[in-house]
């Protein structure tokens, strides 16, 4: 049921599947396509996993054409023929997220993870890469993920809080990212000597991330306490005190602003006092 209706020449189905993954890459997946359906009839009945591997391929680029509908096929159709095959689940999982059901995404990353316990860090690596590319909802449903399968996750978090705030500009759903950054950070660092210096790192972004949208919600104080927090977490880092600087500002606590703008000047070897004029067009708390 999962062959094309091609009528190909006698060619090797694994240069035509490597020719597949070189159009997906340059971006032309009808061609792809097109070069996984003939390794897939080329292939002989008894060669079970390439075929699977061969659908799996193609099912990726029915994803990125955003036909989930064939692309689960494909997956289901590789699983038929590989029960053990884990990418085939991640992806599956995946396609459905975006599909819409959620739920089946879950059984899907569970039974994934099952089979490859690297697999949380395998979506949380494709998600990165899509995030990159700017595909923040792709990005968005691999980091979801991955947090499916480790609620404790603070790369996941952090990666998607970022991915909701630059698709969706949604600053609720950031925040809440951003929190359980913060949350699992403090909590893991202090018994988590081997992964430390990541998790602090985790924590400072995640507090000044969260500080940047309070601002822009003009929500000084709440800024003000983000910013505060950062600080010791890298003292040689001049922005949180400049926009500290600025939120102060929208306080109207000219003198407070002053100084940070002044540290700031001093860390970073830039000329803060024009700074700190040109943030007079931060809004102010109505009187």
């Amino acid at each position: 049921m999962f062959r094309s209706s091609a009528k190909p020449n006698s060619q090797d189905p694994k240069k035509l599947n490597r020719r597949g993954i070189a159009c997906f890459k340059a971006g032309d997946y009808d061609r792809a396509i097109i070069c996984f359906n003939l390794a897939i009839d080329l292939s002989p009945s008894n060669a079970s996993p390439s075929i699977a591997k061969y659908l799996n391929n193609r099912g990726r680029a029915y994803y990125a054409q955003e036909n989930y509908i064939k692309a689960i096929d494909d997956y289901n159709s590789a699983i038929e023929l590989n029960s053990g095959y884990a990418q085939a689940y991640l992806n599956r999982g995946v396609a459905h997220a975006k599909n819409g059901r959620d739920d089946l995404a879950k059984i899907d990353y569970l039974k994934a993870n099952e089979l490859d316990p690297d697999i949380a860090e395998n979506l949380i690596k494709a998600g990165k890469t899509f995030f990159e590319d700017e595909a923040y909802e792709d990005a968005i449903a691999h980091f979801t993920g991955a947090i499916e399968l480790d609620q404790n996750n603070s790369d996941a978090y952090l990666f998607r809080g970022k991915a909701y705030w630059n698709n969706l500009d949604d600053t609720a759903l950031a925040i809440s990212d951003f929190t359980n950054v913060i949350r699992i950070t403090s909590n893991l660092a202090i018994y988590d000597s081997h992964n430390a210096i990541r998790l602090t790192s985790n924590n400072a972004q995640a507090l000044f991330l969260r500080g940047l949208i309070h601002l822009k919600e003009e929500h000084y104080q709440q800024a003000i306490d983000d910013f505060t927090t950062v600080i010791p977490l890298d003292p040689s880092y001049s922005e949180p005190y400049f926009h500290r600087g600025q939120a102060y500002l929208g306080l109207s606590n000219h003198e407070k602003a002053e100084e940070d703008f002044r540290l700031a000047e001093e860390l970073s070897g830039t000329y803060m006092s024009q700074f700190a004029l040109e943030s007079e067009n931060v809004s102010r708390p109505a009187p």
